[in-house]
């Protein structure tokens, strides 16, 4: 699981999507693909999309049990956030 990952795509699908207008259904499916790949655990209700264009931004939140394997359970559940809005970036 590479949480770090997913957040640096979706700050990249932000700015895409910002710049291209693209339709929340159409964001929400790209950031499903993308937790799938990197086998996080994300559903499409734990992704809040706010916003068009230049004043889109993207809240997603889910969680993560961590288990221990000498155990054989899980030890806590790790809340994860995060939040990307559109950035324009000057060259």
């Amino acid at each position: 699981m590479d949480d770090q990952q997913f957040a640096e795509y979706l700050q990249y699908v932000v700015n895409v999507a910002g710049s291209e207008e693209r339709s929340a259904k159409e964001i929400r499916a790209l950031l499903l693909v993308k937790a799938d790949q990197l086998n996080l655990p994300l559903r499409g209700d734990q992704i809040t999309i706010l916003g068009a264009g230049r004043t889109l931004n993207i809240r997603v939140n889910y969680s993560v049990d961590i288990d221990v394997p000498v155990l054989q359970s899980t030890v806590y559940t790790k809340q994860i956030n995060h939040f990307a809005q559109f950035q324009i970036n000057y060259r």
